[in-house]
């Protein structure tokens, strides 16, 4: 693996995404990336503190769809939209929210199948308020960031690839999870843009 600048590379997903960025689905979603001066409008805008640099997210994104790990993703709602983003590792899904541009643009109904690449953070810094862990947790990491592949990337022939090898049962697996949720939790969900997902939704 090369040398990564903004992940541990003392760990290696086993099943990573090896995807590119697409520049124009990128700026879609975080128009603020795409130039010096819109990251400053934005800093401006929105009144933050700079925090984190445009060049480290703009390098962490990319290194994140290239070398995160890739699992099932399920819509669960159309209107408004909402998808389900699992992970293995704490066996657990996140409810993500997004713009309703992507229901027409990707032809989305409950259910469609998308790809998930997670990056996790240590459960040392404790468990983030929106996981419900399964039964099935390895017990290693507290949070995950899900970047939903279809939106950041236009390799369609390796996200195809890649969810033809997830099993049957981490699908159905995904979708029981993603129902437990709803029922107890209803459609609350994370800003599901790469600059936020890593936020609990409550």
């Amino acid at each position: 693996m090369p040398e990564l600048k903004t992940l541990d590379d003392t760990t290696e997903a086993s099943n990573p995404g090896s995807l590119r960025v697409s520049p124009r689905k990128l700026k879609a979603m975080h128009p603020e990336l795409a130039s010096p001066w819109a990251w400053a409008a934005h800093i401006i805008r929105e009144r933050k503190t700079p925090g984190l640099s445009r060049t480290f997210w703009r390098t962490h994104i990319e290194e994140h769809l290239m070398h995160g790990d890739s699992r099932a993703a399920i819509v669960v709602s159309i209107d408004p939209l909402r998808i389900a983003a699992y992970t293995d590792e704490l066996d657990c899904v996140v409810l993500l929210e997004f713009d309703q541009f992507y229901v027409s643009e990707y032809s989305l109904r409950v259910g469609s199948r998308l790809l998930t690449v997670n990056t996790y953070s240590s459960v040392e810094r404790g468990y983030a308020s929106d996981i419900v862990l399964g039964e099935f947790h390895g017990g290693n990491w507290g949070n995950y960031a899900p970047y939903i592949g279809e939106f950041l990337s236009d390799d369609v022939l390796v996200m195809e690839q890649r969810k033809a090898l997830i099993s049957d049962d981490e699908w159905l697996r995904t979708t029981m999870l993603a129902n437990e949720y709803r029922k107890t939790k209803g459609l609350i969900a994370r800003d599901g843009r790469p600059m936020h997902c890593a936020k609990p939704a409550f």
